[in-house]
């Protein structure tokens, strides 16, 4: 970073960055948190989500919301299908054992 660097209105969406992370060596947003895991600073840091490896902010917010989404989506159609699938195979083990009760 050169000497000349100016923060104020340098952020974006003309945000000033008038905070320093010591960690990181630059100035930061108000918004922004220096997350421990990844070893950088995040703007509006939410948490760091160890099943991505990646912390959620601003950036990929809506990205992470998509994810949890299309997972639950996911687990309803699976616990569904198991359902249906069980109920089915007891039907036909139901019938199965009438047909072998009766045939002796």
């Amino acid at each position: 970073m050169g000497k000349d660097f100016y923060p104020f209105q340098a952020g974006k969406d003309g945000a000033d960055l008038h905070l320093w992370c010591n960690v990181c060596d630059c100035f930061v947003n108000e918004s922004a948190k220096h997350c421990g895991m990844c070893n950088r600073c995040c703007l509006d840091f939410d948490h760091h989500c160890n099943w991505l490896n990646n912390c959620i902010g601003e950036n990929n917010y809506s990205a992470f919301y998509h994810l949890i989404i299309w997972f639950l989506g996911f687990e309803i159609f699976y616990i569904a299908m198991a359902i249906f699938i069980t109920a089915e195979m007891s039907l036909y083990s139901c019938y199965f054992w009438l047909y072998i009760t009766q045939a002796i």
